[in-house]
């Protein structure tokens, strides 16, 4: 079938014509498509739901200007890099991010529409034309890609610049071309610039075939083209060391435990192994049914790899596997000691879509009688794209897509407790509230409509008895069993509203008396409704600790929180951030991030020695003493 053409560079007038023609192939077509319909899934609903805690963290370092997110950083501010604070800050110029979330989420959108365009390159050499529209054509279909392209966090640069480093060095090592030693510089240089993962994560799992290729340079090094590849290898390796060592220099400065090797088994790999490709290919349906779907589809992409082996691809079979274990096996390290999340890998996604490709069309001629073989890869095919169908389905059905992404509707709380709340009320954070006072006094602006205290803060004991309590739960599925639970338990609650908000519930209670028995009552209710959750469990044993320490008894405080352990491994990162502030006067945000800090590790001396410190500046010195000792009986 003939393809159509279209001229791209007129000749001048009295030289020799030389036309360059751009070939409209049916490859090329079918990815333009491609990219239109991810494209269209990534504008759409762009603005359901508003910022959530991390995407807020990003504008509150944004918002403070260029020149403090280049020297005034510390904390959790240096958990990414000052080139994506740089980049949120361009986009919340024209429009208010508490408005509309649209213009912050728009860089992390184009980055996560581009991306199949890089699969579809990186598939066109490592396995054919078929396997890279197939692959770019998931990557545009899945749910779990779309959710971090409309999340104004670095994830989808980092799958975007690895995929085209990678898609470089191919080049590199085919054509030997200079342009390419250029592109490849310039995406790592991108890479490392937006998001610390890269350097840590993505550049060791490339590494292995940098290597290789930087062989094969060196062995071609004679004559003017080999001195030429050679020259370009060098100048970008120093390009992008220099870079690399700005990047690890920076990182050093952020508080982290050294990995724990003692703690570290193949067994920890395996683990972190079956998250990663769970997260990959998730589509949100039911957690059993989940794990059955995502053990079939792992196998499909083990046959890909066989596939490939089969076929001769080693170079193929080997950047997929690279670009799969290394991670994890770096995760499985960095596990030990600290917290990890799957979304740092999701750059490994094109490498596992590929081999998903690989399988559906190699199936075709893997088996021996041809009608098989396409019936046996339209299966595959069709099998796939129905499960990402279902992802889709998910992700974009209100009641459902939670089971995908994490966006609790802040935004929609925070205005209905500006349209009930009045000063004489009081609004209590409870579960896993630390982070959520930084998101609502984000879109209040840092005017609450009442007196706003996290139920962890010790504060709230001195507050007078408030006319009504507005109860602030997160986490929560929105479980109707939950809250009927709430109301049934003793002792008994008449909540005069309820507002239900994605993972969100605000209860209000009216004439609760004092603070003290409306937390003791609340938290009897929460043990009650759902023991057996551990994250709400974890959060419950704080909440009682915090309690006891109110009423007196530090002892038995002190060893609640030993039993609660931590939420996450971050409260070193959290109470530096809280000293920052604390330094540069910011005490609201300072309070903040020490509750955030007892929190996720409440058993830590450390944060309740500075909140000590904090209360003692209050002239609350009952306050301040009660934390002195539990911070003594936490560090015998």
């Amino acid at each position: 079938m003939a393809s159509s053409t279209i001229n791209t560079l007129k000749p001048k007038a009295g030289t020799a014509t030389r036309v360059t023609r751009v070939a409209w192939t049916p490859a090329l077509l079918a990815l333009m498509g491609i990219v239109l319909v991810g494209a269209g899934l990534r504008f759409y609903c762009l603005d359901c739901y508003g910022l959530w805690y991390d995407e807020v963290s990003s504008v509150d370092v944004a918002q403070r200007g260029i020149t403090a997110i280049l020297t005034d950083r510390f904390g959790w501010m240096r958990v990414q890099t000052p080139l994506h604070y740089l980049l949120v800050w361009l986009s919340i110029q024209p429009l208010d991010p508490t408005a509309s979330a649209v213009l912050v989420r728009l860089p992390s959108v184009l980055a996560g529409l581009l991306t199949p365009a890089v699969v579809y390159g990186l598939g066109r050499e490592m396995f054919g034309r078929a396997q890279a529209l197939l692959a770019a054509l998931f990557v545009a279909l899945s749910a779990v890609h779309i959710s971090h392209s409309q999340d104004a966090r670095p994830y989808v640069f980092l799958a975007l610049f690895t995929g085209l480093s990678a898609y470089c060095l191919l080049m590199v090592e085919r054509t030997g071309e200079r342009r390419w030693w250029l592109a490849f510089t310039g995406s790592m240089v991108a890479n490392l610039l937006m998001t610390y993962h890269a350097l840590t994560l993505a550049v060791p799992a490339l590494a292995p075939y940098l290597v290789w290729v930087l062989y094969k340079v060196w062995r071609g090094r004679a004559g003017e083209q080999g001195r030429t590849q050679l020259r370009s290898a060098v100048l970008s390796l120093v390009t992008i060391g220099i870079i690399g060592l700005f990047v690890l220099l920076d990182i050093t400065r952020v508080p982290r435990i050294p990995p724990d090797l003692s703690l570290f088994s193949l067994a920890s790999i395996g683990d972190q192994l079956g998250r990663m490709l769970n997260r990959l290919g998730q589509v949100g349906v039911e957690r059993e049914a989940e794990k059955m779907l995502q053990w079939i589809v792992a196998a499909v992409a083990l046959l890909g790899l066989l596939v490939g082996t089969w076929q001769r691809r080693f170079r193929a079979v080997l950047l997929c596997l690279l670009m799969l274990l290394v991670p994890t096996l770096l995760m499985a390290v960095l596990k030990t000691t600290n917290s990890v999340f799957q979304r740092y890998v999701l750059f490994t996604m094109p490498f596992y879509f590929l081999l998903l490709a690989n399988a559906v069309v190699g199936a075709r001629t893997l088996l021996p009688r041809r009608l098989v073989g396409r019936a046996t890869s339209g299966a595959f095919g069709a099998g796939l794209l129905m499960l990402f169908g279902v992802g889709l389905y998910v992700y974009f059905s209100p009641e459902q897509h939670k089971q995908l992404s994490f966006l609790p509707d802040y935004r929609g709380a925070a205005r209905y407790l500006s349209e009930r709340a009045q000063p004489g009320d009081l609004i209590v954070l409870l579960e896993e509230p630390p982070q959520s006072m930084q998101v609502f006094d984000f879109y209040w602006h840092g005017n609450p409509p009442a007196p706003t205290f996290n139920a962890l803060d010790p504060r709230i004991h001195t507050q007078p008895g408030p006319r009504s309590i507005y109860w602030v739960l997160t986490y929560q599925l929105n479980d109707p069993a939950y809250l009927a639970a709430l109301q049934n338990a003793s002792p008994p609650a008449n909540f005069a509203s309820t507002g239900e908000f994605d993972r969100l519930l605000v209860l209000q209670e009216n004439s609760p008396g004092e603070v003290m028995p409306g937390l003791q009552h609340m938290a009897a209710r929460m043990a009650q409704a759902n023991p057996a959750f551990s994250p709400s469990l974890q959060a419950l044993h704080t909440l009682q600790g915090s309690l006891l320490q109110a009423s007196g008894d530090t002892e038995a405080a002190a060893n609640l929180y030993r039993a609660a352990g931590p939420f996450y491994l971050l409260g070193d990162e959290y109470l530096t951030t809280a000293q920052g502030f604390h330094d540069r006067g910011d005490r609201t945000a300072a309070w903040r991030e020490t509750i955030m800090s007892l929190f996720v590790e409440p058993y830590r001396p450390q944060v309740h020695t500075f909140l000590a410190q904090l209360l003692q500046e209050e002239g609350l010195s009952s306050q301040s003493e009660s934390e002195r000792q539990v911070a003594e009986q936490l560090g015998r």
